[in-house]
């Protein structure tokens, strides 16, 4: 069972269990009274365990704050982190007999009964959890057990949804060959690209990011280029060279990054044979990933050329400008095929209007996938080796977005100081400005980096001017 199917059960229990014992009717199996129950075979998640406890009250019955879920530490002790049915029964019916609401709180306690509840952290209506279908857990079920995990270890979901978020990455990827990374400035888009590159190349990710793009480079099945505004189709694919030779010059047609590289890959994929495995070996173990950052900085219908069609129909041969330099013909043939084992993957800048956009032809050829801001944990992510400014990243991103920890695009809340005009997706500032080693380093970044970008923003009319005194006060 997926945690998401445990919760549901669980809940599920927990609900039927109390409206029963409060209206008195019998006690709903395995269910009964007392402290932390464990529940086999639904208390254990992958993130840990849920205890359930039910204790009756003189003066409300069932309807207390004493009958809830509750998280575990690793030891087993109580975290006071529930899930109830909130404070003198606010999340029943008026009639004491049915559970609308529950809610997420976490409870300090004074005494082995005395509870001091903080303000709900989430709730959620019971009648769209829908627990007693037999259907799969709905989407409002997973977001009240994503919003309990997150409240539980938030820096243990980020990594998981992360790791989650590049698989799906990667059969994106391996289905279509192409894939653009899109996002706001700082988002770590290379660096995402770099991680897929890692997973499909090395068969992990490392934390460690300079040692990642070294093992990444020793296994020359991966390569990195960065477009611009000068970048011709002479300089990616195929291009007439000069070369000297003494006092005399000679011209030749050489070929370049996409060229080389796929005939790279091509020649790997050759020798392998044929077989209803093959698709399946090309893509574990001979995979050879391309990287164009800033894609859309290129002219791209000119850079690509007649690619357009190559990039589609792998393993095709396709007639180039220019002449094949390791053409054993004669005269040399043009062709150039893209192998389906050369993956390629794009990153863009989506605050960047003054770049070129895709065109729908090439836009057809890839897939695009967001990449948002993220809460970065210190030691998984930035190896030890530096910090991440959590607090400033949390009252920049309440700029453009009022739930910042949120990872489905879909699901994004724009802030009131974002202009109707654009997307929070689209501007929202990158986790990597918030990395930093010392305070001196924050404060510079803030001053210089942060802060002049959010004025642009506030000028550019991207922020309203209800967002300058935020932004003001930033420190």
């Amino acid at each position: 069972m997926t945690d998401y199917e445990k919760f549901k059960e669980l809940l599920a229990l927990f609900v039927t269990h109390l409206e029963s014992k409060q209206s008195g009717g019998k006690d709903v199996s395995p269910l009964g009274s007392g402290n932390n129950q464990i529940v086999n075979n639904l208390s254990a998640t992958s993130y840990g365990t849920i205890s359930v406890t039910v204790q009756y009250h003189p003066t409300g019955g069932y309807i207390s704050t004493r009958c809830n879920l509750e998280w575990m530490d690793g030891n087993d002790d109580r975290t006071g982190l529930n899930i109830n049915c909130g404070e003198k029964g606010c999340g029943w019916d008026k009639n004491k007999g049915v559970i609308k609401k529950l809610y997420i709180q976490h409870c300090t306690r004074g005494g082995k009964f005395n509870q001091t509840l903080s303000p709900p952290i989430y709730q959620s209506d019971v009648s769209d959890l829908d627990l007693t279908s037999p259907d799969p857990p709905n989407d409002s079920l997973k977001k009240l057990f994503d919003e309990y995990v997150k409240a539980f270890d938030l820096d243990e979901f980020i990594k998981r949804n992360y790791m989650a978020q590049i698989e799906e990455k990667i059969d994106l990827l391996k289905s279509n060959k192409n894939l653009i990374l899109i996002g706001a400035p700082g988002t770590g888009k290379t660096f995402t690209a770099q991680d897929i590159a890692a997973q499909m190349i090395l068969g992990s990710i490392n934390s460690d990011k300079k040692q990642q793009t070294e093992d990444l480079n020793k296994s020359e099945r991966y390569k990195l280029v960065q477009f611009h505004p000068a970048y011709t189709y002479e300089d990616f694919v195929r291009g007439i060279v000069a070369e000297t030779n003494g006092n005399s010059v000679a011209y030749a047609v050489k070929n370049k990054t996409l060229a080389a590289f796929a005939e790279k890959a091509a020649a790997e994929t050759g020798n392998q044979q044929q077989g209803d495995d093959v698709e399946k070996e090309i893509d574990e173990k001979l995979s050879y990933v391309l990287v164009i950052d800033e894609i859309n900085r290129a002219n791209l219908p000119a850079v690509l050329g007649e690619l357009i069609y190559a990039l589609e129909y792998r393993d095709r041969a396709i007639e180039t400008m220019y002449e094949n330099e390791k053409s054993e013909k004669t005269p040399k043939d043009k062709n150039l095929t893209i192998p389906s084992n050369l993956f390629i993957i794009g990153t863009m800048n989506t605050a960047d209007r003054s770049a070129g956009q895709v065109d729908y032809a090439i836009r057809r050829r890839f897939v695009f996938v967001p990449v948002l801001p993220k809460i970065l944990d210190d030691a998984t992510d930035l190896n030890g080796k530096a910090k991440f400014e959590t607090d400033l990243f949390e009252a920049v991103s309440k700029l453009f977005v009022d739930n910042y920890t949120e990872t489905d695009i879909d699901k994004l809340v724009p802030s009131q100081h974002l202009s109707s005009e654009f997307k929070p997706e689209d501007v929202w500032i990158g986790h990597s400005y918030f990395i930093t080693d010392s305070q001196k380093t924050r404060n510079k970044r803030l001053r210089y980096e942060i802060k002049p970008l959010l004025r642009e923003y506030l000028k550019d009319g991207i922020l309203k001017a209800s967002a300058k005194p935020d932004i003001d006060k930033l420190a």
